[in-house]
C-alpha cells in the first residue's frame, strides 16, 4: 500500500504555540493593562484638584457678576466636602438658594477637601456689587499638589502651590 502516510510521532517545532505560551503571552498583556490602568488613575486623581479649583474660581467669578447684575450679596458657604452659593432676599430678609442654578451646592469628589486659609470660624465670604470683600484663599487638597483659589473681592483665580 503506496500513498499512506505513517502517523506523526514527534511535534514539528514550526506548527505553532503552545497552550503555555499564550498563556504566558496574555499574563504579559495583563500585567501591562493593569499598569497602564492605574497610573492613568493617578493622574486623573492629580488633575480633580486642579479641576476643583478651577471650578471654584470661576463659580466665585459668576457670583460676582451676579450680585453686580441683581445688586443683591451673595455668600459662598462651605464645609470640607464643597461649598454652595446662598443669595439675600430683600423681601423675606433671609438668606436662600441662589437662583442661578450652577452656584447650588457642589460637592468634591471624597479624596478632595476645601479649607479657607488665614480666617478661622468664619461662616461665608461675602460677595456684594457695593463692597469688596476682604481677601481670601481657599485651599483644594487631597492630591498633589494642592491647588490654591485667591477671592480678592471682585475676581477669583486658581494657581498651584502656596497660596500668596
Amino acid at each position: 500500500m503506496t500513498g499512506i502516510a505513517a502517523p506523526r510521532t514527534w511535534r514539528d517545532g514550526q506548527a505553532g504555540m503552545t497552550l503555555v505560551e499564550v498563556l504566558v503571552v496574555l499574563s504579559i498583556i495583563g500585567v501591562a493593562t493593569a499598569a497602564t490602568v492605574l497610573s492613568l488613575q493617578g493622574a486623573d486623581r492629580a488633575s480633580r484638584s486642579e479641576a476643583e479649583a478651577r471650578r471654584l474660581a470661576q463659580n466665585i467669578n459668576l457670583a460676582v457678576d451676579e450680585a453686580f447684575v441683581d445688586g443683591a450679596p451673595l455668600a459662598l458657604v462651605w464645609d470640607a466636602h464643597g461649598y454652595r452659593f446662598v443669595a439675600w432676599s430683600p423681601q423675606a430678609q433671609a438668606w436662600g438658594p441662589s437662583s442661578t442654578p450652577i452656584l447650588a451646592r457642589h460637592d468634591l469628589t471624597p479624596i478632595l477637601s476645601l479649607e479657607r486659609q488665614g480666617i478661622e470660624g468664619a461662616p461665608a465670604v461675602m460677595i456684594s456689587s457695593t463692597a469688596g470683600s476682604p481677601a481670601t484663599d481657599f485651599t483644594v487638597s487631597g492630591t498633589l499638589p494642592a491647588w490654591h483659589v485667591r477671592f480678592d473681592g471682585f475676581s477669583a483665580s486658581a494657581d498651584v502651590g502656596d497660596a500668596r
